[in-house]
């Protein structure tokens, strides 16, 4: 999986789940314990230890370039980015989409990309559908576009729920 939240919601609070726990033990006693800790609530974005690259926002193009590096260099054959909570981030994604193709077009065999969906699925498709693959801009800037996309049975892939409460 691979995420693109990291400060993308407004909030350049870290809450290191590990850090707190090791630094509280009481922390995991009660909720009050947790807040008193320093915990964050069940909207905020937790880790659960610092990254290989320190806590960094998804609106950095350098991170992009240090993981499609790691990643070709690691032969992953794709990634899928994760828009489980019906936030599309599709600013990010499309920094990663520049980068990424840049990899691709000096040759480099970079990870494929799909995507993950599960809270309002259908509505979280349709809009990386409209903002992400048939994006006019992008397709006008990237014309290989197709070619990052990860395909399971010839149609870029896109995991989502059948019925999630949705009409």
């Amino acid at each position: 999986f691979y995420f693109l939240w990291h400060g993308q919601h407004g909030s350049t609070r870290i809450i290191d789940n590990s850090k707190i726990v090791s630094e509280h033990p009481e922390a995991v006693t009660s909720e009050e314990a947790w807040y008193a800790a320093g915990g964050g609530d069940v909207n905020e974005f937790h880790y659960w230890g610092e990254p290989l690259l320190g806590y960094y926002s998804a609106s950095d193009e350098w991170i992009y370039r240090k993981h499609v590096q790691m990643l070709t260099d690691a032969a992953v054959d794709f990634i899928v980015i994760d828009t489980t909570n019906a936030f599309t981030y599709s600013e990010p994604a499309k920094k990663l989409i520049s980068v990424w193709y840049e990899f691709m077009l000096q040759g480099y065999n970079v990870p494929k990309i799909a995507y993950y969906t599960n809270s309002y699925s259908a509505h979280t498709i349709n809009r990386i559908y409209d903002e992400i693959y048939n994006n006019a801009d992008l397709r006008a800037k990237y014309p290989e576009l197709d070619k990052l996309w990860f395909y399971m049975n010839g149609k870029p892939m896109i995991v989502g729920n059948e019925y999630d409460g949705e009409i």
